[in-house]
């Protein structure tokens, strides 16, 4: 009987020692979900964030597209305006030299808006990835969160267990 009560007394202490490590164990993996759960939010939010500076570059591109018909047409009328200052002769000399800053002008602009289209679609392609890269973060966040529900599943278990141990032993 003294050796069942030793064995009892052992079984007991190794069960309270159980539970306690498993409710430590609980306590760090409900943080840790907790903390998982918080970088799932915030990394969905900088996916919607990112996505949404990719529409302000389509909108970019948009009004780029404006200003290059607006240079093209300019272009056009100035083209125009040469050729009624040539018609005109010497009277039209002056508006002559106009026209053609207003050519030169409209060859920047179209330069201009082409070089903030190729920076555009940089940024684009830059937006691109880190959409796909806010994508797997995000699916990462997900899979650590489900990986804490399941763990903590597993640490219920086993108090549950250790509380059975300790019943059982108390019974000896």
């Amino acid at each position: 009987v003294a050796f069942d009560r030793s064995r009892a007394f052992r079984l007991r202490g190794m069960a309270g020692r159980l539970a306690g490590g498993t409710a430590e164990v609980a306590r760090a993996v409900e943080q840790t979900a907790l903390a998982a759960g918080s970088i799932r939010a915030n990394q969905a939010r900088l996916h919607q964030q990112v996505q949404g500076i990719g529409g302000l570059s389509r909108q970019i591109t948009e009004v780029l597209n404006f200003i290059q018909n607006i240079a093209e047409e300019t272009k056009m009328l100035g083209l125009n305006a040469a050729i009624e200052a040539a018609r005109a002769g010497e009277a039209g000399r002056g508006f002559g030299v106009v026209a053609e800053e207003i050519r030169k002008l409209a060859d920047v602009s179209r330069h201009t808006s082409e070089r903030i289209r190729a920076l555009v679609r940089e940024i684009e392609h830059a937006v691109s990835e880190a959409v796909r890269g806010a994508g797997e973060s995000l699916r990462a966040c997900e899979g650590q969160v489900s990986a804490t529900e399941e763990i903590t599943a597993s640490i219920q278990e086993i108090s549950g267990m250790a509380e059975e141990l300790g019943h059982i032993s108390a019974a000896m």
